[in-house]
């Protein structure tokens, strides 16, 4: 049964200890504006037209939050946000293309209109699933600019800051793999939904923790 009071009382906790979050890591009010706003676009947006309107879209929904967690991390050079922007540019951007199916199976199109139009790929194509050469063309060039965004970022992250942030080095390895896996299975994301498995996470995250952790040892 639906309770008034419990659910009050639970968002009064919620709200204090995020308070207490925000306050002990100094993280910047508007992160959180900027999240919410990706958040509610998703209420009246279904499409985007370019590629510049979905990288926004992609930076108040994923960077910001890196942008967040390097806060709590901590970090000790500048460059280490755009660290950040960049793996959350190449996160969401994989997600998107994980996604293809059932995103559009609810209405949205993340994939960029004019990319759509550059490969003669259509929307009414799209929401009957047609798979052929022009879909694996649009395909390769979104996987291409993820990848992009995975080396910007990687590129980014100077070695003193790996240890610090052996979390998000993890999903940046995680999300890769997922990834090559969409490339390998040549973009079938129709006929299945490709996943990194849990143990292949735990064996990814277990390789760049002991990794990350010698490689700082080496430095010193």
């Amino acid at each position: 049964m639906y309770d008034p009071s419990a659910v009050g009382a639970s968002t009064t906790r919620l709200r204090s200890t995020l308070g207490a979050v925000i306050r002990r890591f100094k993280v910047p009010k508007q992160y959180f504006m900027a999240l919410i706003d990706g958040c509610e676009s998703d209420l009246v947006r279904r499409r985007y037209r370019t590629f510049d309107d979905l990288k926004a879209y992609c930076y108040s929904v994923a960077s910001v939050v890196g942008l967040m967690s390097i806060e709590i991390f901590g970090y000790r050079h500048e460059q280490t946000r755009q660290y950040a922007i960049n793996l959350g540019y190449a996160l969401q951007l994989t997600n998107i293309l994980r996604d293809v199916k059932s995103d559009k199976d609810r209405g949205y199109i993340y994939l960029p209109l004019e990319d759509m139009q550059r490969f003669r790929y259509t929307e009414e194509d799209l929401m009957n699933e047609v798979y052929d050469e022009r879909f694996v063309a649009l395909m390769a060039f979104q996987a291409q600019r993820a990848r992009d965004y995975y080396h910007r970022a990687r590129t980014m992250l100077l070695p003193d800051e790996r240890l610090t942030m052996v979390a998000a080095e993890i999903m940046d390895a995680i999300y890769y793999r997922l990834l090559e896996k969409i490339e390998l299975s040549d973009y079938q994301v129709f006929t299945k939904r490709v996943r990194v498995h849990a143990l292949h996470k735990v064996l990814i995250a277990v390789r760049i923790w002991l990794g990350s952790k010698l490689f700082v040892k080496r430095l010193r």
